[in-house]
């Protein structure tokens, strides 16, 4: 039914659903999902295994979880998977359930970042520092092992940051230039 890459995919869809679940208090269970194949179960069990370690760990204080933001200034959107206080620092996170840390999920992150500090308003129950426009210390990647519950996490802040928020404005301007050009063909 599934190939390897669409196992691996549909685990880490169902381990990010899991962490969401277990913000809002509810706990990873295969009754919630009795279709599932269950060695899906148990690799996206790993994965939310891991997170909760990782939680633990860093102290994480949410902030705010799945916000979807979109910037007509930056003519771009996305939905940022967490924004919490680490360390006393406001930061935004992401949650992969994949083999390695990618540069993509660096420039995903930053871009992310670049959207909640120009928002405008408050999230719903939320206090500074954690409105939206506040600005952004650090962001985060946290990768979670399918195979043996470990996690990697990796932050990066300042001039990093910055460059990767440039880059991804820079490939996204190229990308609207293909789409341009595109038509002319």
């Amino acid at each position: 039914l599934y190939d390897d890459s669409e196992r691996a995919m549909a685990a880490g869809s169902v381990a990010h659903a899991a962490i969401g679940n277990h913000i809002k208090g509810r706990k990873l269970t295969h009754e919630m999902e009795p279709s599932l194949d269950p060695t899906i179960y148990a690799t996206a069990r790993t994965a939310y295994e891991a997170f909760l370690r990782w939680a633990e760990m860093s102290k994480l204080e949410l902030v705010a979880t799945e916000v979807s933001l979109v910037s007509d200034q930056l003519q771009y959107g996305g939905t940022i998977d967490a924004v919490a206080m680490i360390n006393g620092e406001l930061s935004v996170l992401d949650w992969k359930a994949s083999k390695a840390i990618y540069l993509e999920h660096l420039i995903q992150i930053s871009a992310y970042a670049r959207l909640w500090e120009c928002g405008r308003g408050a999230f719903p129950g939320v206090q500074e520092p954690g409105s939206i426009g506040a600005p952004v210390k650090a962001v985060h990647v946290v990768r979670l092992g399918k195979e043996y519950a470990d996690f990697h996490h990796h932050s990066w802040s300042g001039a990093v940051v910055a460059e990767a928020q440039d880059y991804f404005l820079d490939l996204l301007a190229a990308f609207r230039r293909g789409r341009k050009l595109a038509k002319a063909i």
